[in-house]
């Protein structure tokens, strides 16, 4: 006998609907979704690595500095792509990170 638990069909059917998750976030804002990012933690390192930046001279050539965009989705890639976008700046480069909530 192949029984699902009540709670897994409900996980399946309200999978369903694309407004489920929004909702609910709305009932348990204290409660970050899995994967998701807290702005505040990467706000608090930024000030340091901006100090570590201020001094570095741009090490790309004028004519070879790129226009660069990163796009970060998960915790770890936006942490990620911020660095490395910082890094790519510090060299000259242009630089726009978007990320997907």
């Amino acid at each position: 006998m192949n029984s699902t638990p009540p709670s897994s069909l409900l996980k399946v059917v309200l999978g369903k609907f694309p407004a489920s998750a929004r909702f609910y976030q709305s009932l348990r804002p204290d409660v970050l979704p899995a994967g998701s990012y807290a702005m505040p933690q990467l706000a608090s390192h930024m000030g340091e690595w901006l100090s570590v930046l201020e001094g570095v001279v741009p090490w790309a050539p004028f004519d070879s500095r790129k226009r660069v965009l990163i796009i970060g989705n998960l915790k770890w890639w936006l942490e990620y792509g911020v660095v490395l976008g910082l890094l790519l700046r510090s060299g000259g480069h242009q630089v726009d990170i978007a990320y997907l909530p």
